[in-house]
C-alpha cells in the first residue's frame, strides 16, 4: 500500500499516535461542585497556599498518582462564575465546569500544578481547562511546562478574543514525558491575573509501536470489509 493511501486510511480510522489508544490516568477533574458528567470533584480541601490530592492509578507502576496544586500567594475558595449554559453554542455541554473556578486568590498571583508518581520517561497528554466565564477582562491564560518535557512547551489561550465553539475552545493541550522520578510541572507564566483553572484531564499516550499496531488492526478491518 502507498504511504499516501496509508496514512489516508489511519485517517479515516480516527487514529493518532496521541489518540489511538490513549488510556484515562485520573478521572476527568472539576474544582468546584461535582456537577459536571464524566468528571469527579477534586478530593481535597483549599487552605492556604496548597492542596494535594492523591489518586489510585492501576495504569502506573506505582499504583498512586499525587496532583499537587500550589498558590504563589493563597488559594481562592473554588467557586461558580458566570452564565453561560449548556446548548449556547449549539452541542456546548460543559457549562457546570467552566463555571467551576479555581484561582490564587491575589490578583498577582499564579498557579502550579504538580504531579507525581507517574511512570518514569513516559509521555501523558494533560489537557487543562482555563476559562473565567464571569471575566470581563481581555487577558491571556498561559500555562508552561516547567518540569518534564512538554510539546508544546508553552501554551496561551485568550478568552476575549477567542469565540466559544465548543467544549474543548478554552482547552490547552499538552504532550508531557515525566523525569526521571516519573513527575512533571506546570505553571501559569503569563497575565498572572489570569490564573483560573475550570479543571484537568489526564492521559496516557501510547507507544508509537502500540499505535502503528492499531493502525495496522484498523487498516486490516477497513480491508476486509471493502472485498
Amino acid at each position: 500500500m502507498k504511504s499516501s493511501n496509508f496514512a489516508a486510511v489511519v485517517a479515516a480510522a480516527g487514529l493518532t499516535a496521541s489518540s489511538a489508544m490513549a488510556a484515562t490516568i485520573i478521572n476527568p477533574i472539576e474544582f468546584k461542585e461535582d456537577d459536571q458528567a464524566g468528571f469527579d470533584l477534586w478530593p481535597s480541601e483549599f487552605a492556604g497556599s496548597v492542596s494535594t490530592a492523591e489518586f489510585v492509578t492501576p495504569l502506573t507502576t506505582s499504583g498512586m498518582t499525587t496532583v499537587t496544586i500550589t498558590a504563589s500567594t493563597t488559594l481562592g475558595q473554588a467557586l461558580n462564575r458566570g452564565s453561560i449554559s449548556d446548548g449556547t453554542p449549539p452541542g456546548f455541554t460543559y457549562a457546570n465546569l467552566y463555571r467551576d473556578l479555581l484561582i490564587a486568590s491575589s490578583p498577582t498571583g499564579f498557579l502550579t500544578i504538580d504531579v507525581d508518581g507517574l511512570d518514569a520517561n513516559q509521555t501523558y497528554q494533560f489537557t487543562l481547562f482555563a476559562w473565567d466565564p464571569g471575566d470581563s477582562v481581555d487577558r491571556d491564560r498561559e500555562w508552561t511546562v516547567t518540569g518534564g518535557t512538554g510539546v508544546p512547551t508553552s501554551n496561551t489561550l485568550n478568552w476575549g478574543t477567542t469565540a466559544l465553539v465548543d467544549n474543548n475552545t478554552f482547552a490547552m493541550n499538552f504532550d508531557i514525558t515525566t523525569d526521571a522520578g516519573g513527575a512533571f510541572q506546570l505553571t501559569d507564566t503569563g497575565a498572572l491575573q489570569g490564573s483560573a483553572i475550570n479543571g484537568f484531564i489526564l492521559e496516557q499516550i501510547p507507544e508509537p509501536s502500540a499505535a502503528v499496531l492499531a493502525a495496522l488492526a484498523a487498516i486490516g478491518l477497513l480491508a476486509r470489509r471493502r472485498r
